[in-house]
């Protein structure tokens, strides 16, 4: 068994090692498909301008609603806000 120590002995507590490689595994597909749309829509399109308004579209509101989010989780059980945006980001 792989011994975990400095910076990876978090990773010995078996929950959140659970929680580690679903966020790993969450993330690494997250960024496949953001790089599979914007392959798909420059094949299709095979224009560099149609590409930025992909990314606009997804990351305006990913930054709009980091803002209200925040302060919202700012007053609200850490453990709960995680529980329901994992589940919401499951669902989708």
């Amino acid at each position: 068994m792989i011994e975990f120590t400095g910076r990876l002995s978090a990773l010995r507590h078996p929950q959140y090692l659970h929680y580690w490689l679903g966020s790993f595994a969450s993330v690494g597909a997250t960024q496949l498909q953001v790089m599979g749309q914007g392959w798909l829509v420059y094949e299709i399109t095979k224009s560099a301008l149609a590409l930025g308004y992909l990314g606009a579209a997804a990351s305006i509101p990913s930054i709009v609603m980091t803002l209200f989010g925040g302060a919202l989780a700012d007053r609200m059980d850490k453990r709960r806000v995680l529980m329901t945006t994992s589940l919401i980001t499951g669902s989708l």
